[in-house]
């Protein structure tokens, strides 16, 4: 007899060798489950069941951020499922397969389209041919698809490069209405699987919102899901190549205030940075959108920027000319001397200038060319009436005034010149001197008469070289005066020039740090709203 364990083994052996392979075991599946399927009828037992549609948008990667187009690209994996009870059967009559693996375009499935995709709507959205979907013994249908999505979003760049977009993919059903499928949301935000990290922007919030959305054009309601993701610029690349340089040459454009007016180069580099700057707007117009819904803030800086140029060069242009102004040309009052040269310089650590000992030293000046004058004139007139003194000539005090006010003249220009020939004169002077006084003490002598013809012609001779050197002397001192007297008003013009360009330079230092800070705060409070 045959033994019970060969029996049990022989059995074993047959019912291996007489089960079908697993691919025969798929067949059979597809066979029967599609026996009577069909792909164009929704899945609903009666007309008023509505299919429910979860859905899940997982963002891969934000591939570009176009703000001059003003679109955004997205790679992303779309996930549906949804129930189709016409797609079930028993796995343990197919040797327990609880699902299978078939190409999507054999089985019905939702008309979902990205609704604002910004090229034709089917390219914007569309499932590719060979994709595949799983099937699950219950009638769960699992769909998962990698997408390339583009979309508008309409940017804001008020506070660029510190802004904040908010960009929407609006997903709904093309030709189901709401009373047919309804999209549902597996989860309330933007998944992020394998997420690539982009280089200027950081998605840093996410949200779904779940409507029921009626088009004029029809007669029924539409489910609709709109995911809104949130990206924040990362401000670097811009700091490090734009406002970096852009405050810099603001900084460049407060110190053209600190350059001496007399630098030829004080309106180049006004000029220079004003240039620059105008090409930073450019470069930076280039970089964004046309739109007149606002002004960015990094533009909003570089016009501050570019104002305040225009402004130190405008300035500037006047202290030159303040600068250069001189007593033949201008009349500096007494109140502008009195405040801006005395008493707001050591306010703006600038040096004052002694202008009430100069203003005496002007007046004493004047007082002793007019007693001078008036000196002069009365001998003149004297000599013309023929009016001689008994003491001789030589002893007149007109002579010893004029010694005087030449001595006084030499004095007061400072040693500036040396009269050598007053010198010589006063020496024959002298001796003229002598000479008179022996002739008048020999009066009795029978040849005084001719001596006294001689001393005489000699005396008249040197009033007529005195009166020459002492109206020269006059007028050495007048202009020597009047040049001490221009040069000191040019040199106050240039201390007002200093004094203006340093109020110039304090003001326009505040008007910067005034502007940025405002800027800064301003592009926080937008932040906030």
């Amino acid at each position: 007899m045959i033994s019970t364990e060969v029996i049990f083994f022989l059995t074993i052996v047959s019912c291996v060798l007489s089960a079908p392979p697993t691919y025969d075991i798929f067949t059979r599946i597809r066979k029967d489950v599609f026996e009577n399927y069909d792909k164009y009828a929704r899945p609903a037992e009666n007309i008023e069941e509505v299919n429910i549609i979860n859905f899940r948008l997982s963002v891969n990667q934000i591939e570009d951020v176009d703000e001059k187009s003003q679109v955004i690209t997205t790679r992303a994996w779309l996930k549906q499922d949804w129930i189709d009870r016409r797609l079930t059967w028993d796995p343990s009559n197919y040797s327990d397969v609880d699902h299978i693996i078939i190409p999507f375009d054999l089985i019905w499935y939702p008309d979902i389209v990205l609704y604002n995709g910004v090229d034709w709507l089917w390219d914007s959205y569309t499932l590719p041919p060979a994709s595949l979907v799983r099937i699950f013994s219950d009638g769960f249908v699992d769909l998962g698809i990698p997408v390339k999505l583009r979309s508008p979003c309409l940017m804001d760049l008020l506070n660029f490069p510190f802004d904040t977009q908010h960009c929407h993919l609006k997903f709904g059903m093309w030709q189901y209405n709401g009373n047919e499928s309804y999209l549902s949301p597996i989860d309330d935000y933007v998944t992020r699987e394998d997420y690539i990290e982009n280089s200027e922007w950081d998605m840093v919030d996410s949200v779904v919102r779940t409507r029921m959305q009626k088009y004029p054009c029809c007669i029924f309601f539409y489910s609709m899901l709109t995911y809104t993701i949130v990206l924040e610029r990362k401000p670097l690349y811009y700091i490090v190549n734009l406002i970096v340089p852009c405050f810099t040459l603001t900084v460049l454009t407060l110190f053209t205030f600190y350059l001496p007016s007399d630098s030829g180069e004080k309106m180049t580099l006004g000029i220079s940075i004003l240039l620059t700057l105008a090409v930073y707007s450019v470069i930076i117009s280039d970089s964004m959108p046309p739109t007149s819904t606002g002004i960015p803030l990094l533009h909003q800086y570089v016009m501050f920027s570019t104002g305040l140029c225009m402004i130190s060069v405008i300035m500037t242009t006047i202290v030159i000319n303040i600068n250069h102004r001189s007593a033949k040309t201008h009349k500096l009052r007494t109140w502008v001397r009195r405040f801006f040269l005395e008493i707001l310089p050591p306010y703006i650590c600038l040096c004052t200038r002694e202008h009430g000992r100069k203003s005496a030293k002007r007046s004493d000046y004047s007082r002793e060319l007019h007693e001078a004058a008036e000196g002069d004139q009365s001998e003149r007139h004297q000599r013309s009436n023929g009016v001689h003194c008994d003491d001789g000539p030589c002893n007149q005090p007109h002579a010893l005034h004029n010694v005087t006010i030449i001595r006084n003249a030499n004095e007061n220009n400072s040693g500036s010149m040396e009269l050598h020939s007053l010198e010589h004169d006063n020496e024959k002077f002298d001796a003229c001197k002598e000479t008179d006084s022996d002739v008048w003490k020999n009066k009795n002598d029978t040849n005084n008469k001719t001596r006294n013809i001689e001393h005489s012609a000699i005396l008249n001779e040197l009033y007529t070289r005195g009166e020459r050197i002492e109206k020269h002397v006059e007028d050495i001192a007048h202009y020597v005066r009047s040049i001490e007297y221009e040069t000191e008003v040019i040199e106050d013009w240039k201390l007002l020039a200093a004094v203006v360009d340093r109020i110039l330079f304090i003001v326009l230092t505040c008007a910067c740090f005034v502007g940025t800070c405002v800027m800064l705060f301003s592009r926080g409070d937008a932040n906030d709203t």
